[in-house]
């Protein structure tokens, strides 16, 4: 077996290579972290800080998926096919072709008609395929008017005759219940007693006309 003389005496070699090894595992065990840092992006060590910093934390709410698809819906139908779309058309409309000019009657034509008078072409569109004239329109308002006033008339009438149904005690014929004469009796013996039955009163007047009625 080979020896080496040491300080201390001798050592062998293997033993010698074993602490050369362990002396450069030392080393670069201490020198990696400050290479590391030096040759690394700082994001990529500080990223470990941020997410260790607390507990990982799950925090609960309420879902967000029938919310984000009715905004959606709502985006694509009013925005991408609806809104924008007209929006585009009557700006196109307005620039190419502007509002319309009154000119006299063509002689080879027919008579114009109703929509012919609007003011721009998306307007005759509208009231050659959809709308109205001017003249049925005025004859719808016309016809509303007057329906207002009918019923306000009634409702007039209702109240007057409600109002003097209280004030003469009157009452509905075809709501009247008849009854019998010993009914009667029963209630005109039971109302001697109060001094109802007077002729003054309205109350005595009606009975006493009433059994008077039925006694005959």
């Amino acid at each position: 077996m080979n020896f080496a003389r040491g300080l201390n005496g001798p050592v062998s070699l293997q033993h010698s290579v074993f602490s050369w090894a362990l002396l450069k595992k030392l080393l670069f065990s201490k020198m990696s972290p400050l290479a590391a840092q030096a040759l690394l992006k700082p994001t990529v060590y500080l990223m470990p800080a941020l997410r260790e910093s607390h507990a990982a934390v799950f925090r609960k709410r309420p879902p967000q998926l029938i919310v984000n698809r009715i905004k959606d819906i709502a985006h694509f139908y009013f925005i991408g096919i609806g809104i924008l779309p007209v929006i585009l058309c009557l700006a196109y409309n307005h620039i190419v072709y502007g509002t319309c000019e009154l000119r006299d009657y063509p002689e080879q034509r027919s008579s114009p008609t109703s929509w012919c008078f609007e003011k721009t072409p998306v307007r005759q569109w509208w009231a050659k395929h959809f709308g109205v004239s001017d003249i049925e329109h005025h004859e719808r308002n016309l016809a509303y008017y007057e329906k207002l006033g009918i019923q306000a008339r009634w409702r007039q009438i209702e109240q007057r005759v409600k109002h003097l149904e209280g004030e003469r005690w009157d009452y509905k014929a075809w709501s009247y219940q008849p009854t019998s004469t010993s009914s009667m009796d029963i209630i005109h013996s039971n109302l001697l007693g109060l001094s109802l039955l007077d002729r003054r009163s309205p109350v005595g007047c009606f009975l006493l006309s009433s059994r008077c009625c039925y006694i005959k």
